[in-house]
């Protein structure tokens, strides 16, 4: 059987970083704090957010992710105050899917596992979640900077 999906999971990730970087590469410590509304999550936590799940997804992948959950089902009470480790934790998340695209076959992507939240799905479909929620939370993290209270900075 030809190699069919890996090149597609190659190019989505390619086209991830590049439309999510965008607004990732803005984040620093400077406006880590912002937060549309008192109640709503910081620029940090979703960060982080996204650098901890991006990872954990590995576990459906067959690997084990070497990171603790500290934002999924929680609130924001400070996780991710550092902004440089969670940009390398996507910086390795990404990584490891660029991996699985190296060395996967066509039925290693079309096998389905277990989820708890979507059932039985092909890891391929998992994938292109995985690709879907760094893109949401990316979208937030954009919103947060565009629009957040301009009285927040420097506090």
């Amino acid at each position: 059987m030809s190699q069919t999906i890996s090149p597609l999971v190659k190019e989505m990730i390619t086209q991830n970083k590049v439309t999510c970087g965008v607004t990732l590469s803005k984040v620093s410590p400077e406006n880590a704090e912002l937060r549309l509304t008192e109640e709503a999550n910081s620029v940090r936590f979703i960060y982080r957010h996204i650098a901890e799940t991006t990872n954990m997804f590995g576990f459906f992948f067959g690997l084990q992710p070497a990171i603790e959950n500290t934002t999924m089902g929680q609130q924001d009470t400070g996780q991710g105050a550092d902004v440089l480790q969670s940009k390398e934790l996507i910086e390795t998340g990404y990584k490891l899917f660029e991996g699985l695209a190296e060395i996967a076959e066509d039925e290693f992507w079309l096998e389905e596992v277990d989820t708890p939240f979507f059932g039985k799905v092909s890891r391929f479909r998992l994938f292109s979640h995985v690709m879907y929620h760094i893109g949401h939370h990316s979208g937030q993290i954009a919103m947060i900077l565009s629009k957040a209270p301009k009285s927040q900075a420097g506090e």
